[in-house]
């Protein structure tokens, strides 16, 4: 019942809407109805405003209860109708599913045990980014089954980069493969769609870029943390991959003579390489805090991806006003520096840890020699002949000039 200082207003043509006024209390919409002798009330919201679904139930259990119907009953219905219709939508979504909602069941599970049936390294993180950064925003929402070559093949033409072109292809390649064995599909639409092709780059770095690059790491650079600096000089000495340099662990080194050896889990290739370490490469690792099983750590205290590291390697070169180069292109420039050495083709090859080369076939499978004093000799004359550029100091006369664009691998 209504306090004797309640004020209540009906609004006209509204049947059961009134606007209660209650002293020093907000002013209340409400919906008041008699049935049977007995007063109902229900609160719509605070004046201005108002619950119009809740006002549109209140009309609803009004006629109701005007045809002699239960209100209590009509709502179990509608709940009950609510339901029926949300099971038939996830139904509908099951048999139409849209290409996200495939993505999400598949992507880290299915399609990294094909990548990883396949020999490749990506990771289900690095499948997770291509697919919701190039391939979702377009075709994220299309039904799986109308999914059509060309739809795929504009998806790859929005994509700037060639290499994040071949990438998403094939990620959007093998989660369509899984929903064809599944069938939801009769067949695969993005096997019709060429990726671009590789390539080989030649981006070699001159050696007043060398200078800058490895003095520039040195110190501090803004928004960097000391250890994805000096992840990268450690690859500038070692000419091995970033995504093997940020995966190294403590355990991997051997601190007495001063070796790394990177697993066959973590190699490209899926053969362990024993990398010799030069003075000023142990010196780096040395330096890093014993506090993550990792050595190159992030904030978070966790290993840092492939694809995460390429941003850092553009800030760095925006801060230091360098033109565009890859972590890869040092991992080639100290190839390219280790032959002008006078390092043999072999010994470099070893240090890079390819798995063809030109020792390959039958030569390959009774070579078993690590070349390990080789790749040490060379390794220790590349730091060297680094810190002399870096130094500034002359080349010696037995050194040979690298041109800019010239190709090494």
């Amino acid at each position: 019942m209504p306090q004797s200082s309640d004020t209540w207003y009906s609004i006209a043509g509204h049947r059961g809407l009134w606007l209660r006024v209650r002293p020093g209390m907000p002013k209340v919409w409400m919906f008041r109805s008699t049935v049977g002798g007995k007063t109902s009330k229900i609160a719509l919201g605070r004046w201005p405003d108002m619950d119009f679904d809740a006002a549109r139930r209140a009309m609803d259990d009004l006629r109701q209860a005007a045809a002699g119907q239960n209100p209590i009953q009509a709502k179990r219905a509608r709940e009950q109708a609510d339901k029926d219709q949300a099971a038939e939508a996830a139904r509908a979504e099951l048999l139409r599913p849209s290409l996200a909602s495939v993505a999400k069941r598949y992507l880290g599970v299915f399609v990294g045990e094909r990548r990883r049936a396949l020999g490749e390294k990506r990771s289900a993180d690095e499948d997770r980014r291509l697919f919701w950064k190039h391939i979702a925003p377009l075709l994220g929402t299309m039904k799986l089954e109308d999914l059509r070559t060309k739809d795929i093949a504009a998806m790859r033409d929005a994509v700037e980069a060639p290499s994040e072109r071949r990438k998403a292809i094939a990620v959007l390649r093998a989660l369509l493969s899984h929903a064809k064995s599944d069938g939801l599909i009769e067949h695969n639409p993005a096997l019709g769609v060429k990726a671009p092709p590789s390539g080989s780059r030649d981006r070699v770095l001159t050696d007043e870029e060398l200078r800058t690059l490895w003095n520039g790491l040195a110190g501090p650079v803004e928004s960097i943390r000391r250890p994805m600096l000096d992840a990268l000089r450690l690859q500038m000495l070692t000419a091995q991959r970033i995504g093997e340099i940020l995966a190294l662990q403590w355990r991997d080194l051997d601190e007495m003579q001063h070796t790394w050896l990177v697993p066959a889990a973590i190699a490209k290739n899926g053969r362990e390489n024993l990398v010799p370490l030069a003075p000023k490469a142990y010196t780096i690792i040395d330096a890093q805090e014993r506090k993550s099983p990792y050595v190159f750590v992030g904030h978070r205290i966790t290993p840092v991806t492939s694809a995460s590291y390429s941003q850092v390697v553009t800030r760095i070169r925006a801060a230091l006003g360098m033109e565009h180069f890859t972590s890869h292109d040092l991992r080639r420039t100290a190839a390219t520096r280790l032959a002008a050495l006078g390092t043999p083709p072999h010994v470099v090859e070893a240090i890079l840890n390819h798995a063809g080369g030109t020792i390959s076939g039958v030569a390959a499978i009774y070579n078993r020699h690590t070349y390990a004093p080789e790749k040490k000799r060379a390794l220790l004359q590349w730091a060297r002949e680094l810190e002399r550029i870096a130094s500034g100091e002359p080349m010696a006369d037995n050194v040979v000039a690298i041109a800019p664009k010239e190709s090494g691998m």
